[in-house]
Order: C-alpha cells, then sequence, then structure tokens
C-alpha cells in the first residue's frame, strides 16, 4: 500500500511540475483586483474565465452601494453563530427572497454553496439510503453524500434512460433513493433534464435535489425555467 501511495504522490508531483513550467499552475493564485471579466493575476492582467460571476454583480454599482450601507449599519459580520449571536433582520429578508423566487413555504441560508449542500444532503439521507448521483455533479455534492453515510451510485452524465435502469436495479434494497442533479453543470454549459428527472422521480418514488447555482438568474425567469437538453 505505502508504495501504491508513494508511486501516486510522484504522479501528482509530476503532473505540478508540468504545470508550473507551462505556467498553468492556478492553485491560490495571487489576485490583486476585483472579480471582472479581467482581474489581475500575480501583477499581470488576464481574462477571467473560472469566476461564477457570469452577471457581474460583484462589481454592479448598486450591489456595491448597497454592501457599504451593510458595512455601515452591521459591520462585517455577527461575531459568531446565528445560534448565539442571533440573526441580522437582512439574513431573514434574504430567505424570505428566496422562497418566493422558488415558490416554497421558507427557505434556509448557510455561509456557503458547499456548505448548503453538505447539510442539505445530510438532513435527507443516510444509512440504509442511497444516493443516484450525475457522474459531472459538483465535488461539494460527492462529499454530502460520503458524510451522510448512505451509499453512492453514479449515473452516465445527463443520461436519463442510463438512470432510470439504476432506479429500476436498486429501488429495491434501500428505503429512500435521492437523485441529485446539477441544473446547469458550469464547466460544459449542459442542461439537466429536468422534466424527465421529475418523472423518473415520481415513477420511482425518489426524491429530487437539484444544484441551482450556476443557473439562478442566469437561465429563465426563475431559475427552474429554461430549456431542457435531449440525453
Amino acid at each position: 500500500m505505502s508504495t501504491l501511495i508513494s508511486d501516486a504522490m510522484k504522479q501528482q508531483a509530476a503532473i505540478l511540475s508540468m504545470l508550473r513550467r507551462e505556467n498553468i499552475y492556478t492553485y491560490s493564485l495571487e489576485v490583486s483586483s476585483a472579480c471582472a471579466n479581467r482581474i489581475m493575476v500575480s501583477g499581470k492582467e488576464r481574462i477571467n474565465f473560472i469566476s461564477n460571476n457570469y452577471l457581474g454583480f460583484s462589481t454592479h454599482p448598486e450591489v456595491l452601494k448597497a454592501v457599504r450601507k451593510a458595512v455601515d449599519t452591521y459591520g462585517l459580520g455577527t461575531g459568531g453563530s446565528p445560534m448565539m449571536c442571533g440573526t441580522t433582520d437582512l439574513h431573514y429578508k434574504l430567505q424570505e427572497k428566496i422562497a418566493q423566487v422558488f415558490e416554497r413555504e421558507a427557505s434556509v441560508i448557510l455561509p456557503s454553496g458547499y456548505q448548503a449542500l453538505l447539510g442539505s444532503i445530510q438532513a435527507t439521507v443516510g444509512k440504509g439510503d442511497v444516493a443516484l448521483l450525475d457522474s459531472l455533479v459538483h465535488r461539494s455534492i460527492v462529499d454530502g453524500v460520503t458524510l451522510s453515510g448512505c451509499d453512492k451510485r453514479m449515473w452516465l452524465h445527463n443520461d436519463t434512460e442510463d438512470l432510470a435502469s439504476l432506479l429500476e436495479r436498486v429501488k429495491s434494497k434501500y428505503q429512500r433513493m435521492l437523485i441529485i442533479v446539477d441544473s446547469v453543470y458550469s464547466m460544459d454549459g449542459d442542461l439537466a433534464n429536468l422534466p424527465e428527472l421529475y418523472r423518473l422521480k415520481e415513477e420511482h418514488g425518489a426524491l429530487l435535489l437539484i444544484d441551482e447555482a450556476h443557473s439562478l438568474g442566469v437561465l429563465g425567469k426563475r431559475a427552474t425555467v429554461f430549456p431542457t437538453t435531449s440525453t
């Protein structure tokens, strides 16, 4: 086992060396400008292809104005967890707005998308359940499934026929089945076939979790209204 680990580490070191040599090593870059279409990286201007700031809100004048007002009123945070230090009225207003957008009774906000996925998955499934993941979902989803203690099964990206076959094979073995997809896959721009996914989850008595991180406000009047791709 130690030999395998040593070989893997050597392989990773060789890859990192190649990336640095080709000047394409991107881990923990030093950025000295705002998140925009062009950013300053290690003192040089670069075109920004990696950010999720698709609509430019992080530098929008109205957003910056609201941030300044919030900082003047609330400072830089509550200084602790909501349980101990309370929650600002801004957080409650945001939760109400999100619930309105998704036409739900209520919503809960967490500090990051990573924590939101970990929390929602662990609150839904556990031992004796199974999560059925599109093969290209975010790593945070994989982590959430692992921490939940449920079994994990992967199906071919955007292939609902493969998912249907998988559902048929496993549905008698578990208490709950949770299908998890990204509505928009950020690296490729692929769209999940939500109508077919909904049909399958209804047919097989499964649950469906949709990560809207890359679709809300970008496609359609609401996050869940946009064209679907064939599979």
